[in-house]
C-alpha cells in the first residue's frame, strides 16, 4: 500500500490551487463558491447567487474529524476503539463531497473549461452521469489532472482505499487486535456467492493509521490551499 505522506499530499495541492489563483477572478469565483443554476431566478442580470450547503457540509466535516481526534486521544490504549475511530473519521473525510467538487473546477478551470458544480463524470460506456460515489469521483480527478501533469488525482487516488470505505459503511467487517478483516461473503446472512473466508486483512492497524493521517494531511492542506484562495475575493467560508 502507496498511502502519500503529507509533503505529498501538500504539493500536490499547492500545484493545483497556487497557479489557479492567479486566473481570470471571475472564472475563479465560479469555480470555488458554488453558484447554483436552480436558485438563479431572483438573481439580478449578469450575477450568479452562490449556494453554501457544500461550504457548510465542508464545515461540519472539519469540527467533526476534530472532535473525534479528541475522541481518539482518550482511547490511546485501546487499540480496536482507536482503529473503530479512525474507520469513522477517514471514511467520513473521503466521503465529503466539497474539496473534491472544487478540485475537480480547478482542473476544469486549468482546462479552459467552465465550472460545473454538479459532479459530472464518464461511465465505462462514456456516458455523462452524476458522480455519486468516492471512487467515480476520483476517477474523473484523474481524468482531468493527468493531462495537465498535475498529481492532485493520483494523490487522492492513493490515498481511497475503496473496499474499507464499503465494508465499514455495509458492516461487512470484523477485527482482531492487530487487523480489520472482511466478513462479505463469510457471513450468511448476505452472502450472494459461495462462502468465502480467506481470512486476510483488509487493512493492518498500521496501515489504517497510515490512512488516517494521511487523510487528516489532506483536509488540513486543503483548508489552507482554499482559505488563501477565498482570499482573493475576501468572503469567508462560516458556518449556517
Amino acid at each position: 500500500m502507496n498511502i502519500p505522506d503529507s509533503k505529498q499530499i501538500r504539493a500536490s495541492l499547492v500545484d493545483l490551487f497556487a497557479p489557479a489563483r492567479q486566473k481570470e477572478r471571475k472564472a475563479l469565483w465560479r469555480a470555488i463558491f458554488p453558484v447554483d443554476q436552480d436558485m438563479q431566478i431572483a438573481t439580478a442580470p449578469g450575477k450568479r447567487r452562490v449556494n453554501d450547503a457544500p461550504a457548510w457540509e465542508w464545515c461540519e466535516m472539519r469540527e467533526f474529524t476534530q472532535q473525534f481526534a479528541t475522541i481518539a486521544d482518550q482511547f490511546k490504549e485501546d487499540a480496536r476503539a482507536t482503529a473503530r475511530i479512525r474507520m469513522i473519521v477517514y471514511c467520513h473525510i473521503m466521503e465529503s463531497d466539497f474539496p473534491q467538487s472544487v478540485i475537480r473546477n480547478l482542473l476544469l478551470l486549468h482546462s479552459g473549461q467552465p465550472e460545473d458544480w454538479t459532479f459530472h463524470g464518464l461511465n465505462k460506456k462514456g456516458q455523462k452521469i452524476v458522480c455519486q460515489q468516492p471512487s467515480q469521483r476520483i476517477t474523473e480527478i484523474m481524468r482531468l489532472a493527468t493531462p495537465l501533469g498535475l498529481s492532485i488525482g493520483n494523490t487522492l487516488n492513493a490515498l481511497w482505499h475503496d473496499t474499507l470505505r464499503h465494508r465499514f459503511s455495509h458492516a461487512f467487517y470484523a477485527l482482531t487486535d492487530s487487523f480489520v478483516f472482511s466478513t462479505k461473503n463469510f457471513s450468511p446472512t448476505r452472502r450472494e456467492t459461495p462462502m468465502k473466508f480467506a481470512g486476510d486483512p483488509i487493512v493492518t492497524f498500521a496501515e489504517l493509521e497510515a490512512l488516517y493521517m494521511a487523510a487528516l494531511s489532506f483536509v488540513h492542506g486543503f483548508k489552507a490551499e482554499f482559505e488563501m484562495t477565498c482570499e482573493v475575493f475576501r468572503r469567508p467560508i462560516v458556518n449556517p
